[in-house]
């Protein structure tokens, strides 16, 4: 048996409130009834209270008058908010593993005084492979809401935004989120994820190799200037290798990263001839035909087809939108903590918002005779992104020297049948 906990949708706006005791009858007499009309649905006193119901407005009578379809199952007083809802049924659907076909298994009212705030259906047949998914129906006007996401028997991952959220709830005791809606929660996701990448842009968990992952650009002839638009997740480069194949020759080095200076010393001779092998580049700033930015190669390529640019970069990480979204950080416990503080600040408890604050970037004092043990949140990301780059187990040293040869086999050389000619005929430092 699978239990199946749907948190029902958000009654936007307060809108009107009962003017007069109802006790029977289908007019119902509230302060102002401007914002309803006929067909509506309305949601009499506030959901997850007791005696809290749904009715179909029938019609409306002059400024302060609800006509509904049926009279109302309980009593309610002087004062009670009316809400206007644009559901008010729930299809759940689900099938009994990832290759089958999706089938309706019930269709049934939204529980609106659920304490909890959400619609529970028990499925007696469900287990672990069985998938599920829901969507919210308007009986009124046969309209069906978009989907929800697809999610498992086995409930959310660990990775996964509905399990950070699941979480930092029952760890700040709001496990039926009464105090901090979904949507909230994943906004202050996007925000605490969007504040790892300013610290570190370059953490080991978000790197992606071109080569490995084809994340490339191909060189074209008569071409220095390539945008990085095509490789959508970019973020922050680390390098660049390039690709010669042509001819029986098979070869890929890494290209040298040169500032505007540098570069510009480099390439300042306009009639240096084209070639195929550029070993230099340089970094151009984004416009608004590429919001990642360009590189730009020294010289042009001089033919099409031959050459492949992989870059080496880190990923920025996509904002999170829905429940079944995952992230890539490594320790998702650290993203728990930054919610745990939002709900806390939410609720007005200062001293266990910073306390979970205080989680989320680790201690001040981060200095080696620290104890690791002590290490949490972004500090402790560092610490093992330090450990990472060091690669315990492997030599410090990642290559040695070897002459002049093995630089050149590392960053390229150029093919060049006479090198005093180039000197001769060129400005100096060509690269």
């Amino acid at each position: 048996m699978r239990e199946i906990r749907i948190e029902n949708p958000e009654l936007n706006s307060y809108i009107t409130d009962i003017s007069s005791d109802y006790s029977s009858g289908t007019a119902v007499t509230v302060r102002n009834n401007i914002s309803f009309a006929a067909d509506d649905l309305g949601v009499f006193g506030n959901p997850t209270e007791e005696l809290t119901e749904l009715k179909k407005i029938s019609s409306i009578s002059g400024s302060v008058t609800l006509n509904i379809a049926s009279a109302l199952s309980f009593a309610h007083n002087k004062g009670t908010p009316v809400y206007k809802s644009i559901w008010d049924q729930v299809s759940i659907e689900g099938r009994s593993s990832s290759s089958g076909i999706f089938a309706e298994l019930t269709q049934s009212a939204i529980q609106w005084d659920n304490p909890n705030g959400k619609t529970v259906y028990f499925h007696s047949a469900g287990t672990d492979s069985w998938q599920y998914r829901f969507r919210f129906y308007n009986t009124v006007t046969a309209t069906y809401s978009e989907y929800s996401p697809t999610l498992g028997g086995t409930g959310f991952a660990k990775n996964e935004v509905g399990y950070l959220i699941k979480e930092a709830r029952r760890t700040a005791g709001d496990k039926e989120g009464r105090i901090m809606g979904i949507d909230e929660l994943i906004r202050s996701l996007v925000r605490a994820k969007n504040i790892i990448r300013a610290h570190n842009p370059r953490y080991w968990f978000w790197k992606v190799n071109g080569y490995n992952s084809s994340k490339s650009v191909a060189a074209t002839a008569g071409n220095a200037v390539y945008s990085f638009s095509s490789i959508t997740d970019f973020g922050t480069l680390d390098t660049i290798e390039y690709q010669y194949n042509s001819g029986g020759t098979n070869t890929k080095y890494l290209l040298r990263r040169r500032n505007d200076a540098e570069f510009l010393r480099i390439a300042r001779d306009l009639n240096r001839p084209n070639d195929d092998y550029p070993r230099v580049y340089r970094l151009l700033p984004p416009d608004s035909s590429s919001t990642k930015g360009y590189f730009e190669v020294n010289n042009k390529i001089k033919s099409d087809g031959v050459g492949t640019f992989y870059i080496n970069y880190y990923k920025e990480e996509t904002d999170y939108n829905s429940v079944d979204d995952t992230t890539n950080i490594i320790f998702p416990e650290i993203l728990i903590d930054y919610l745990v503080a939002e709900i806390y600040a939410t609720k007005g408890n200062s001293t266990q918002a910073d306390k979970y604050y205080k989680y989320f970037t680790g201690p001040e004092n981060r200095e080696k005779t620290l104890a690791l043990e002590k290490l949490s949140g972004i500090a402790l990301l560092d610490e093992l992104d330090k450990q990472y780059k060091i690669a315990q187990g492997q030599p410090r040293q990642i290559w040695n020297f070897r002459g002049q040869k093995a630089i050149g086999n590392l960053y390229g050389r150029r093919t060049i049948s006479n090198a005093d000619y180039m000197r001769e005929n060129y400005f100096d430092g060509f690269e």
